[in-house]
C-alpha cells in the first residue's frame, strides 16, 4: 500500500472520536433524526450502517428501549451506537445479552464512555502496530499487512465469542 495512503488511513482513525454520553442529545429525536445522527458518528469508519428499519427491528426484538412518544433519548442512541459497531463482529442475540447483562448492572453513562474510550484506545494501537508492523519491516507487500489484520480481528472475535458463552447461564464453558 502507498505509505500516503497508510499515513492517512492512520490519521483519520487516530483522529476519530465517538460523541461522550453527555454530548449526545436528550431532547428526544424522531426515528429519522436518530438514524442521522447516529449515522453521523459513524461515518469516518466507513461501511458501519444504521438504517431506519434496524432501529425499528430492534425495538420490535426488545434491544433497545421502545420510543417514548416515538421519540428516541440519549440512552437509546447510545446504544444504537454501540450495537452498529458491535454488529460487525457479534450476532444479535449476543448484543442483545450484552445490553441485558448492561442495564442490570450498570449506569448507562459509564458503560457507554468506557466504550468510547476504549474503541478509541484500541483503534490507535492497531494503527500504531500498523507502523511497525513485521511485514513493513521485511519490506514485504501490503498483502502481509492485510493478512495480519484478518489474524488479528479473528483471533479477537473468537476470544470474545468465548467470552460470551462464558456469560450465558446454561452455557457449556461455565460447566
Amino acid at each position: 500500500m502507498d505509505k500516503a495512503i497508510e499515513q492517512e488511513i492512520q490519521k483519520e482513525l487516530k483522529e476519530f472520536h465517538l460523541p461522550r454520553f453527555r454530548d449526545i442529545p436528550d431532547v428526544g429525536l424522531l426515528l429519522e433524526q436518530t438514524m442521522r445522527l447516529v449515522s453521523s458518528y459513524l461515518e469516518p469508519l466507513g461501511d458501519i450502517k444504521l438504517t431506519t428499519s434496524m432501529i425499528s427491528n430492534y425495538v420490535k426484538q426488545n434491544i433497545i428501549a421502545r420510543p417514548i412518544k416515538k421519540m428516541y433519548g440519549r440512552e437509546q442512541i447510545a446504544d444504537l451506537v454501540f450495537i452498529a459497531v458491535a454488529k460487525t463482529v457479534l450476532p444479535l442475540d449476543d448484543i442483545k445479552q450484552i445490553l441485558d447483562i448492561k442495564r442490570q448492572d450498570h449506569e448507562a453513562e459509564e458503560i457507554y464512555d468506557y466504550f468510547c474510550d476504549e474503541y478509541e484506545r484500541i483503534i490507535g494501537e492497531i494503527c500504531n502496530l500498523s507502523d511497525v508492523s513485521i511485514a513493513q519491516e521485511a519490506g514485504e507487500p501490503a498483502l502481509y499487512e492485510m493478512l495480519r489484520l484478518i489474524i488479528v480481528t479473528s483471533a479477537h472475535k473468537i476470544y470474545l465469542e468465548k467470552h460470551i458463552r462464558a456469560m450465558l447461564p446454561d452455557s457449556p464453558e461455565k460447566k
